[in-house]
């Protein structure tokens, strides 16, 4: 199942575009981490993902019902007498509630038990749900892995930048959000802490989305990664290392198929294209193959086409009697025949003749004729 998508989303600062047409997915219960150079947007994909910044354009998803808590890499200031204590409360605040109103039902019921009875069980249900009961296991348990103990009555506000960067840490992993995301979240922790929340993020059982310099810990966390370069972001699965070695393994192969795919183009060029004695099969067998080359170098275009391109242009002419349309069963019939052309540069160098091979250049300087690269001399496209 797909936990959260990003389609076709553009983002721009001012007049800097930082996300072009950005699409990717990340499945529901995936430690996916997001990697790229800096300045590549990793921070504003997370800032969108939990609404506290907006897409120009395009469209990002999340899982009916599923809720976010961002780790920002800079910490925000709290009230004037907040403590740590106060600040990792703040996942509970409903819990708390909820606990105080079933404290309050339990004194009314001692006075009038049946009218205060289907409330009390109401508020019971909602204080369960809410994972009241486990509540202070989980605070302590959070408090001890980050080693909070000593911290816990001092002033929030107090503290160092790292000190608040690891309480923030801590309250939004208090929260258990579906969508957890995390920016830089190891900067502040020693490797006894480390580990400690590696081993805590590979049993959660949300989703993660985590942008992170640290590669041991990427390698050791993340079940996928996500590579983002140039406006787009690829997958690959598993950590940091793993992802590299296939987009390098990737990068490799594309590079073969490209090299495969020139010496394909190359050895399909015809070794004649104009002559003055061929037979009728060979003439549409030379104009099919030119066909290809013009398609190879990035214009789609049938034999009809061509015909009609190079009958036009002068390439081709009527054969004893008059066929508008120089189609493929035209050619076949014999009603049209390549004239006696010759091709010029604008330097006047002879290119192409009735008799002329043409290999290399000449067939490149043909093609950019038909694509309108290159000034024709005498024929206009």
């Amino acid at each position: 199942m797909t936990e959260f998508s990003f389609s076709h989303v553009n983002k721009n600062f001012g007049f800097k575009p930082v996300l072009k047409d950005l699409s990717f997915e990340v499945m529901t219960g995936e430690r996916a981490a997001l990697i790229g150079r800096n300045g590549t947007g990793k921070s504003t994909i997370l800032k969108l993902l939990a609404s506290e910044e907006s897409p120009d354009s395009g469209e990002i998803s999340l899982r009916r019902g599923a809720n976010t808590a961002l780790l920002e890499q800079i910490p925000r200031l709290r009230g004037k007498d907040a403590t740590v204590y106060d600040v990792l409360c703040e996942p509970f605040a409903e819990v708390f509630s909820v606990e105080a109103k079933l404290r309050e039902l339990e004194e009314k019921m001692t006075e009038d038990f049946e009218r205060y009875a289907d409330a009390y069980t109401e508020a019971q249900s909602r204080y369960a749900a809410l994972g009241g009961y486990d509540a202070e296991t989980r605070l302590k348990n959070i408090v001890q892995g980050f080693k909070l103990n000593s911290l816990l009555e001092r002033p929030y506000n107090v503290l160092s930048g790292g000190q608040k960067t690891v309480v923030n840490l801590a309250a939004v992993v208090l929260r258990e959000p579906d969508i957890l995301l995390l920016d830089e979240p190891t900067n502040h922790l020693d490797m006894q802490t480390l580990d400690w929340f590696e081993g805590f993020l590979a049993k959660y059982r949300g989703t993660v989305l985590m942008v992170s310099h640290d590669r041991r810990f990427l390698d050791r966390v993340a079940t996928r990664t996500l590579i983002l370069e140039d406006g787009i972001c690829t997958s690959y699965p598993g950590g940091y290392t793993a992802a590299k070695e296939e987009q390098e393994r990737q990068m490799l192969l594309e590079f073969e198929q490209y090299k495969n795919q020139q010496k394909q183009i190359e050895a399909n060029k015809p070794k004649v294209l104009f002559a003055e004695a061929v037979s009728t099969s060979q003439r549409c067998c030379l104009v099919s193959e030119l066909a290809k080359i013009i398609s190879q170098n990035g214009v789609a275009i049938g034999q009809n086409r061509l015909f009609a391109w190079m009958r036009k242009n002068g390439y081709l002419c009527n054969k004893g009697q008059y066929y508008n349309q120089p189609t493929q069963k035209a050619m076949e019939l014999g009603l049209f025949e390549i004239k006696k052309t010759t091709i010029t540069k604008p330097s006047g160098d002879v290119i192409v003749n009735t008799t002329s091979k043409v290999t290399g250049k000449g067939q490149i300087y043909f093609v950019n004729k038909f694509i309108g690269k290159e000034e024709p001399d005498a024929n206009q496209l």
